[in-house]
């Protein structure tokens, strides 16, 4: 059964992953920025910010020195945002496939990723 911090989790993550799809789509069809890799990694910045303040207000409630899992947190997510990058990367740019679904299927193995990182390393 899914815990209640869990639940917190799949919201925080839903209003993250929409920050960085909103900003994705802006940089391609409203910016003009050609390379969706290049786009992915902003987008994923934007994203990563969201994630933190929801992680540490709403799901963790961590009252732990907040520089000491901003280090952390960012360690976690620059991995994260390269995964991302090189994903749409691949998906989009190499083999010219749809970026929204890219964007999807890698955000889908970024969220088991997160929520292990944060879990185990971040806010624990």
């Amino acid at each position: 059964m899914l815990t209640a911090r869990g639940m917190r989790f799949i919201v925080n993550g839903l209003v993250a992953t929409a920050v960085n799809y909103v900003v994705l789509v802006t940089l391609i069809e409203y910016a003009g920025l050609r390379y969706a890799g290049v786009a992915a990694l902003l987008s994923a910045i934007a994203g990563i910010t969201a994630s933190f303040v929801g992680n540490r207000l709403f799901v963790f409630s961590s009252q732990a020195p907040i520089f000491r899992e901003l280090l952390r947190f960012k360690v976690l997510y620059a991995g994260i945002a390269l995964f991302q990058a090189i994903g749409m990367a691949l998906w989009s740019d190499l083999l010219s496939l749809n970026y929204s679904l890219g964007f999807l299927l890698i955000t889908a193995m970024s969220v088991v990723l997160s929520y292990l990182g944060n879990r185990s390393l971040v806010f624990k």
